[in-house]
């Protein structure tokens, strides 16, 4: 069994190398390895190099967003050099290709390997396709979820499966970062299993049933990247300061009150009657710390105290906090009280009534 591998940019980096992992147990195997594709300038050329592996860095236009790519394809000049490029990949006359988080590139690259390419995606398909199933993982509140080997075809995460990972646990305090290394460790020995299985010619193929598709997409994040507070109960308030104040992916949340859309830097429930409608401003918290000051918003099962950042037509931007997976970790101690939540209150309708 002969392979390409295709290793893009987009995984996650932490103290383990998942793509110099992925490498290495490639080499390790008893499959050829007759490629490395990467960006010019990877480091991970340099391991390739030092096991003897040819190398072949991707076109300038092919390291691009989607429509950029597309857009290069419409270039008489460019056809001919990316036909010079995959005819110097087809001399190599792979079995099977890997793809470990690359970005969209020309289905002929994917149809060179006469058993196709196969991608890891981390997160379960049909369901959860797009850049951002940990993002939704968590969102949603799943019990637990998983990664998927999949064919890659000309539309983004709709090939036939061929292998998931072992389910993953959501603990409560999980955040997206967690989720994404985990199966992102998972999805390394999966491949592993994939490509043995092709090899034994032990390969099930499962068509995806599109019908039961949804989407993970940075486009829908941006909607969900707000606080409702007349139909969030304190759960769905915590995802959402999970799914997005634990990462930096652009999005940040937001939350609009007494009409004005604030980041929010952080936010805090406390459960129990509070009095007032859903969604009403109950006052400030009086409280010290960094929570002093911050609106006390009505939610239906309580109270939420959000911290706010810059208001979003400021056109200025909170740094994001440091560690956002300890800060912002469920475990962690409170900062505020419920007993000064509700002296607060307390204070409010006193000054209200003099």
């Amino acid at each position: 069994m002969t392979l390409l591998l295709l290793v893009g940019s987009r995984c996650p980096e932490w103290r383990i190398d998942y793509r110099k992992q992925l490498l290495l147990r490639v080499l390790g195997s008893p499959y050829q390895l007759v490629t490395l594709i990467v960006a010019a300038g990877d480091p991970l050329a340099a391991v390739a190099a030092q096991h003897q592996i040819p190398v072949q860095f991707l076109l300038p236009e092919l390291n691009q967003p989607r429509r950029k790519v597309q857009a290069a394809l419409g270039d008489p000049a460019f056809q001919m050099r990316l036909s010079a490029w995959l005819q110097l990949l087809r001399q190599r006359a792979p079995d099977l290709g890997i793809c470990f988080y690359g970005d969209w590139l020309p289905p002929a690259l994917f149809e060179l390997p006469s058993h196709g390419f196969l991608n890891f995606h981390p997160g379960p398909l049909p369901a959860l396709k797009g850049m951002e199933p940990d993002t939704f993982a968590i969102l949603e509140g799943r019990a637990s979820t998983h990664g998927t080997v999949h064919l890659i075809t000309e539309k983004f995460d709709e090939g036939a499966i061929v292998a998931i990972t072992p389910e993953l646990p959501l603990r409560q305090c999980m955040t997206p970062p967690q989720v994404f290394r985990a199966l992102t460790q998972l999805g390394v020995t999966t491949l592993m299993h994939t490509i043995t299985a092709f090899a034994a010619g032990n390969v099930v193929y499962q068509p995806q049933d599109l019908t039961q598709a949804t989407v993970a997409t940075r486009q829908r994040a941006r909607l969900e990247a707000y606080l409702d507070f007349q139909h969030d109960d304190a759960v769905m308030i915590d995802r959402r300061r999970r799914a997005f104040l634990s990462q930096d992916i652009g999005i940040r949340l937001k939350a609009k009150i007494k009409q004005q859309v604030y980041e929010v830097l952080d936010v805090e429930t406390w459960l129990g009657h509070f009095g007032g409608t859903l969604g009403e401003w109950r006052g400030d918290y009086r409280g010290t710390g960094l929570f002093a000051g911050a609106p006390m918003m009505r939610i239906s099962n309580g109270i939420a105290i959000v911290r706010l950042g810059y208001p979003i037509d400021s056109k200025m931007m909170s740094a994001p906090p440091p560690q956002p997976e300890v800060r912002f970790d469920r475990s962690r101690p409170s900062l505020t009280s419920l007993h000064l939540v509700r002296q607060s209150l307390e204070d409010i309708l006193d000054a209200s009534l003099a």
